[in-house]
């Protein structure tokens, strides 16, 4: 009888090994979220469902985001994280005061539409309207993740209420928007199989988001998402959270875990303090949770066996402008016209024409001793980080008399080397002594004319899909009434190059201009572009990139006339 005891015991004793190997065996097949591995996802009909079923904490991130088709954040670049101001960073930053109250998901996997919907579309919101931290506990403030979960497809959710991943999501935002608390309170979610009503549709449709991209792994850091936070962007994630995450309390710094702890979980980092060398992180498990429902994570432990992607988000939120009687002039320059056109008198195809002009809407004359410029560049659709100057357009007094300029200066110009002046290196340039009235335009001051038209020729090397644009005091030399207005694109849709020859253009009043056929949608949005160009205007990335291109493109390969 003790024998068939004991052997009992041991086959009781294989079977919770088998039981306890297969549980860790299948998450760890299964951790496939953001795009790794996701081809292994073979557990729980293909998703990484929460499995942890006597967890008194629910979870729901399924964990096979496949990030092949979505479009990563050019943030990382907008504040110059690649070019090393991450050094000059804060040492603390805190984005809580226009985050909602610390809510509870309950047993619900629910847990993406938290971070997603209310916590991060939230705080965009609080944030552009300046929302206080006593007004966002009204209801009609947050955002409601039961009309966001119940809102996304069923074919991408587990059974019942049992998660979802953030691609889902965040479409649901961007397409449908979302509702309020006040109008879809965080109740009766069990049957979550259920269809959002219509009341609640049609409030969603004034709260979308305008995109949301994932942080490439290479910046997904403490440096990028540092950057990220300093800028006001919250970052949401997915984690692999273990026991002692559940367990943990107090307002101490969460430093480890054990390995193969089971659970992907999504939360948003609100926050950071080198003083405790962690993340602010906020999660949805109620106020009783970590210290009043948030947590310090460790810099280390973050991005080495936590965190493994992130995702950020925008919205068009009515913008806020604080008052500010600092400006000593209202000066405020605003591109009005910019066309790529076939109009070049040359031979050689890749010669195009480039019309533009810029207005001073502000009030106040900008004078020429503002050394100030007008920048024409163009941006890859997909990769940002792919882009040239095309021309500089200076204002200042250093050169000639009061109303002279120069549309074709050259290194062999009595006046000086155009880098060797200004430090910008270009495939073309000029310079105008010449003030800027309050309401006149540059072309109006210059030659009094309608607009500037270039001559330029295109690199021969230039392949693909590319946004052209003007920018204007694109190094940032004067304080301006509204610095938001600065850029412009010559069209909406990119233009195709083949060894720097357009391919994609249609007849426009006896010239020609771009055409919007043969784009991947997927391309980057002409906000995007926009939003980049001001950030890198701000953080001086311009000037830096300017910098590098004259050596190897030592010619001025353009001529700037007035338009009649």
């Amino acid at each position: 009888m003790e024998k068939k005891m004991k052997m009992t015991r041991v086959v009781s004793l294989i079977a919770m090994m088998v039981v306890m190997i297969a549980f860790v065996g299948c998450k760890k097949d299964c951790k496939c979220g953001c795009g790794k591995n996701a081809d292994d996802c073979n557990c729980n009909n293909g998703s990484c469902q929460d499995t942890d079923t006597t967890s008194k904490y629910k979870m729901g991130y399924l964990g096979n985001d496949d990030l092949s088709h979505i479009p990563r954040d050019i943030n990382t670049e907008l504040i110059g994280f690649s070019n090393g101001i991450g050094e000059n960073l804060p040492q603390k930053v805190d984005l809580t005061n226009y985050m909602p109250p610390i809510g509870n998901q309950g047993n619900y996997g629910t847990c993406v539409a938290w971070a997603t919907g209310y916590y991060q579309r939230s705080y965009m919101r609080a944030k552009a309207l300046n929302i206080s931290e006593g007004q966002l506990s009204a209801l009609k403030n947050q955002f409601s993740p039961k009309d966001l979960f119940w809102a996304i497809d069923n074919f991408s959710k587990g059974d019942g209420c049992n998660g979802t991943n953030f691609e889902p999501a965040y479409k649901v935002l961007l397409n449908r928007g979302i509702a309020t608390m006040s109008t879809v309170p965080y109740t009766d979610l069990d049957d979550c199989e259920k269809s959002p009503d219509d009341l609640w549709t049609k409030e969603a449709a004034d709260f979308k988001i305008t995109r949301w991209r994932y942080i490439d792994a290479s910046e997904f850091n403490e440096i990028g998402v540092k950057s990220y936070l300093n800028r006001g962007i919250p970052v949401a994630f997915g984690a692999e959270v273990g026991l002692e995450f559940q367990l943990f309390k107090g307002d101490g710094v969460f430093k480890s875990q054990l390995p193969f702890d089971p659970g992907l979980h999504a939360m948003v980092i609100c926050g950071y303090d080198d003083n405790k060398g962690a993340f602010r992180v906020i999660n949805s498990w109620g106020d009783d949770w970590g210290d009043n429902g948030y947590i310090w994570v460790d810099y280390d432990l973050m991005f080495s066996n936590f965190a493994y992607c992130g995702f950020v988000a925008y919205s068009d939120d009515k913008k806020i402008i604080p008052d500010d009687d600092d400006y000593s002039a209202e000066y405020d320059l605003e591109p009005t016209s910019i066309e790529f056109l076939d109009c070049a008198e040359k031979d050689d195809p890749t010669w195009r024409t480039i019309k533009y002009d810029v207005r001073n809407v502000g009030m106040q004359t900008i004078p020429s001793s503002k050394n100030w410029s007008i920048a024409l560049l163009y941006y890859n659709a997909y990769d940002l980080k792919d882009c040239d100057f095309i021309l500089i357009d200076y204002y200042t007094d250093k050169f000639g008399y009061k109303g002279e300029n120069c549309p074709k200066w050259l290194d062999d110009s009595e006046y000086g080397k155009p880098l060797s002046v200004i430090h910008v290196g270009a495939q073309g340039y000029s310079w105008n002594n010449v003030d800027i009235l309050g309401g006149q335009s540059v072309a109006e001051a210059v030659f009094n004319s309608s607009s500037f038209r270039w001559d330029v020729r295109m690199p021969e090397d230039l392949n693909g899909d590319y946004f052209v644009a003007i920018c204007a005091d694109a190094f940032n030399n004067l304080k301006e009434l509204d610095e938001s207005n600065n850029m412009l694109l010559a069209s909406n849709r990119p233009i195709h190059f083949v060894n720097g020859v357009p391919t994609n253009l249609q007849s426009k009043k006896g010239c020609v201009g771009a055409s919007y056929d043969g784009i991947d949608p997927n391309a980057y949005t002409p906000n995007e572009v926009l939003s980049l160009i001001k950030a890198q205007k701000d953080a001086g990335v311009l000037e830096q990139k300017a910098g590098k291109l004259l050596r190897s493109k030592p010619e001025s390969l353009s001529e700037k006339k007035p338009n009649h």
